[in-house]
């Protein structure tokens, strides 16, 4: 059959205003192909779209029903068509051939199942069709993750209605096996995907049921509030700060929330991180505090909202550095300048080989090309040039 014998069966014909033959195609679409399409536009661009699927449908996926559902085809990237249908979210089509459980729970060459592919999509309806079809939910794909893993992933760019039908897919899959403790391939728990893509809603539902889940860490030995903001996620970075020890979970480098908001956080995230964070000068595992993180890279906005929350200059890494040291190395002069002009910085101050930041500037190179002018300011600010004490 093909579009035009279609329109003669369900009664559409030249005669009809648009409106009238869209209600048909609609109708019919919905009740033998799918209920997630939702056509956007006016009624032209509603009618093109249900046409173009429908005439796809007829031409390739409806023979198709009568043949082998196992085998792999090429018009269904290398699918079989029951993992495709769940793919495209043809919900009513899959209901109409009842496939097997077999079918329902194989997976494909990437490891995942037609639920997997479902709750990937965010088709809502396709993934109740198969959970009432019997397929299994407990079934993990290549990396380790279960459907409701899938839930979680948003693509860069998307609409509002499929982040709230991935919300709806993973309230209907948690509840099904002890699936919320399970850590996938890289050691990600729910609770990281939901932080790596904005999923702050359901942060705090699980923070109520699973709260353990915000002291695992993956096998980078994040934890989820790393993850929220390397992720630059706020909404999902509040929550998670509020937990008891939020503000202090480290790293494999000792680096806590502060240190990455330092180093990665937007000025909103870092002043959360601020707010919250007792220890503004918390070190990691070589003495580095947020603040120096701040200054090596160069990021003065960042070293000025950190002082102005209460960080200190006076501290020295396990090398010796001090925060203008960092700074003289990121190269960046404004940054320089605005410490020893704003600061009570020692400007003469040594690491653990006697190096001052201006003898530091006199051998360093940087990006930005700005060491030598540097090496003026420190000078023009009272930077002493004796030689440094052998070693």
């Amino acid at each position: 059959m093909n579009f035009d014998l279609l329109c003669l069966e369900i009664g559409i014909s030249a005669a009809q205003p648009l409106s009238k033959k869209l209600e048909l195609l609609q109708a019919w679409f919905q009740k033998n192909i799918s209920t997630e399409l939702h056509p956007s536009g006016g009624e032209n661009e509603q009618f093109e779209q249900y046409k173009q699927v429908t005439e796809f449908y007829l031409d390739f996926v409806h023979p198709e029903s009568a043949h082998d559902m196992s085998k792999p085809n090429q018009n269904f990237n290398g699918d079989n068509l029951v993992s495709f249908l769940s793919y495209m979210g043809f919900d009513r089509v899959l209901y109409s051939l009842q496939p097997d459980k077999t079918l329902l729970n194989a997976k494909n060459t990437n490891g995942l199942t037609p639920l997997h592919q479902a709750a990937l999509e965010g088709n809502i309806n396709t993934v109740q069709m198969l959970l009432s079809l019997g397929a299994d939910p407990c079934i993990i794909n290549k990396q380790k993750q279960y459907p409701l893993f899938s839930a979680l992933i948003l693509p860069i760019l998307y609409e509002d209605e499929l982040r709230e039908n991935k919300i709806k897919i993973f309230s209907l899959l948690k509840e099904k096996g002890n699936q919320l403790l399970n850590q996938d391939k890289n050691g990600d728990t729910v609770l990281h995907k939901m932080a790596q893509h904005g999923f702050d809603s359901l942060i705090k539902e699980i923070l109520v049921t699973h709260a353990e889940l915000a002291y695992i860490p993956n096998k980078h030995t994040h934890y989820p509030i790393h993850t929220a903001i390397l992720n630059d996620q706020i909404q999902c970075v509040i929550p998670l700060l509020h937990i008891k020890d939020g503000t202090i979970l480290v790293d494999s480098s000792g680096w806590a929330a502060l240190h990455y908001a330092a180093r990665y956080g937007s000025q909103d995230i870092l002043e959360e991180c601020c707010k919250l964070t007792t220890n503004k000068d918390i070190p990691d595992f070589t003495g580095k505090t947020p603040l120096m993180i701040a200054a090596e890279l160069g990021r003065l906005s960042t070293v000025q909202i950190l002082l102005q929350h209460g960080a200190q200059t006076n501290i020295t890494d396990s090398s010796g550095f001090s925060v203008l040291h960092h700074a003289v190395k990121s190269g960046n002069l404004k940054l320089v300048r605005w410490l020893i002009e704003n600061t009570d910085i020692d400007i003469n101050a040594k690491d653990n080989h006697n190096l001052t930041p201006l003898q530091l500037s006199e051998t360093s190179l940087s990006e930005t090309g700005d060491m030598e002018k540097i090496t003026a300011l420190l000078l023009e600010h009272g930077a002493s040039a004796t030689p440094p004490v052998p070693y």
